[in-house]
């Protein structure tokens, strides 16, 4: 079940919310075509019915991973991380995705909490400890620096809509610097 949460739910609670916020930055984007493949941007007259099927999404991963809080209550912390993580990258009003730094550190934290709750339920062992797994420090570096990665690839689009990114802030090579530092 908990498989099944972090699929398309989850995926909708991460992506649908910052889209919604990414609105101008995505029109003046030349990565984003014209089809969903492409990453297109989500119409202004489909944003209402996009942050309710978020909301709605959100209720179905907690809902999903209640058979796996049974195994290890931990689970449910880490999966609760992640939900606050998406939701405060991508919406307002804390929105983290336009301050640099805690944009990465934030995706950083969201997919790292999204393993460490598969992780309390490796071999049906009841971990109570992250602290022995070095992966862990692997995993949320790793998706900090493809976070700044994505940035530098939409610098120029998130400065025309005055998004504040780490790669607006810091400019394009300095990000890519510190990217390729965490990757």
């Amino acid at each position: 079940m908990l498989a099944v949460a972090f699929s398309a739910p989850m995926c909708l609670v991460v992506m649908g919310g910052s889209d919604i916020h990414d609105y101008e930055s995505d029109i003046r984007n030349p990565r984003k075509g014209q089809s969903w493949l492409d990453g297109r941007s989500i119409e202004k007259a489909d944003h209402a019915f996009i942050l309710q099927a978020c909301k709605v999404a959100t209720l179905g991963v907690v809902l999903l991973a209640v058979p796996a809080s049974f195994q290890s209550p931990q689970t449910m912390v880490y999966v609760l991380i992640a939900l606050g993580a998406s939701w405060a990258y991508g919406s307002p009003p804390i929105r983290l995705k336009g301050r640099p730094f805690l944009d990465s550190l934030c995706t950083g934290t969201l997919y790292w909490s999204i393993w460490a709750s598969g992780f309390c339920l490796r071999d049906g062992e009841r971990s109570t400890s992250l602290q022995t797994s070095n992966p862990s420090i692997w995993i949320f570096f790793s998706c900090a620096g493809l976070q700044m990665l994505t940035a530098v690839l939409d610098q120029k689009a998130d400065s025309a809509a005055n998004i504040r990114t780490i790669a607006t802030a810091c400019g394009e090579r300095v990000t890519a610097l510190f990217s390729a530092i965490t990757l």
